[in-house]
């Protein structure tokens, strides 16, 4: 009976013995690793089983990874080590290792499917990381990427830039026109960014009528130009609320960073106070960045 349940448990359940020797897979874990009931017979090591299953394509690594992956596993399992790891799947599944070490010396290795919970929890980061208005990242989400350029920058020196625009005289149009055209406003400087922006750049709204650009790889005269453009692309892509023409213009100025700064909050405050003058660009033909 006591085979039998663990055989129709919900979760994938190995037992190795105290000489790191397989002694049993149950159906849950044999179906989740694609091998054989001949694969797991003869009490193999433990070490030929973790890579029967990277041969059988369940691990979602690549060939590099697989050797280091599995003296990771192997390790893991011969000292006890509690640490619960996830393993993502070729399949797009996630599944979650425990290993529970018992009295006679061996191991119970747990394979339990936390795909939903890392879908909810991944959500919900996303959401956490995105204003509500725009979908454009929120300064949470924003912080989150540029501290990755950062590092870039001061491991590798790899260049960046930073624009931030304004909005001009957004409590004005929400004055004058409402907050549903205040909106709108935000909105539709947002879209325009996009389009000005490449994929590889960090767009972010981080205030209410304030926004944010990094851009890998750039220097500042990239920077500034990307800044020109999106001045000039606000105030000749006109916005319409019940028929009147809204006046809309952006604010935008620029900074490179450089080891003098401390953070990117910092370069940050410096593009914002590089002091470029209200309406910069609006008057100039479409910049070519």
């Amino acid at each position: 009976m006591l085979t039998e349940a663990v055989d129709h448990a919900a979760q994938g359940i190995v037992l190795v013995d105290s000489q790191m020797r397989v002694r049993l897979v149950n159906a849950k874990a044999r179906t989740l690793w694609h091998l054989s009931d001949e694969q797991c017979s003869g009490s193999p090591i433990f070490a030929d089983f973790i890579y029967n299953i990277a041969a059988a394509g369940a691990y979602d690594l690549k060939d590099e990874q697989l050797a280091d992956y599995v003296m990771r596993r192997f390790e893991m399992v011969e000292t006890g080590d509690t640490t619960p790891i996830e393993i993502l799947l070729t399949d797009g599944r996630t599944i979650r290792a425990v290993v529970t070490p018992l009295p006679s010396g061996g191991r119970m290795v747990s394979h339990t499917d936390v795909s939903d919970l890392v879908s909810r929890a991944t959500r919900a980061e996303q959401q956490d990381s995105r204003d509500t208005l725009t979908t454009l990242l929120n300064m949470r989400g924003f912080e989150k990427s540029a501290d990755i350029e950062w590092r870039r920058f001061k491991r590798h020196h790899a260049p960046f830039s930073i624009a931030v625009f304004n909005i001009n005289r957004l409590s004005r149009i929400n004055r004058d026109y409402g907050h549903d055209a205040g909106d709108r406003a935000i909105i539709h400087v947002s879209s325009v960014a996009r389009r000005e922006t490449r994929s590889t750049d960090i767009l972010a709204r981080i205030d209410a009528d304030r926004f944010v650009v990094l851009m890998p790889e750039t220097g500042l005269e990239g920077a500034k130009t990307l800044a020109d453009r999106l001045a000039w692309s606000v105030m000749h892509d006109p916005l319409y609320v019940d028929g009147a023409k809204v006046p809309l213009s952006v604010r935008a100025s620029a900074a490179e960073a450089n080891e003098e700064f401390p953070d990117v909050p910092a370069i940050v405050a410096a593009a914002e106070s590089a002091g470029m003058q209200e309406g910069s660009g609006n008057t100039l033909p479409a910049p070519a960045r």
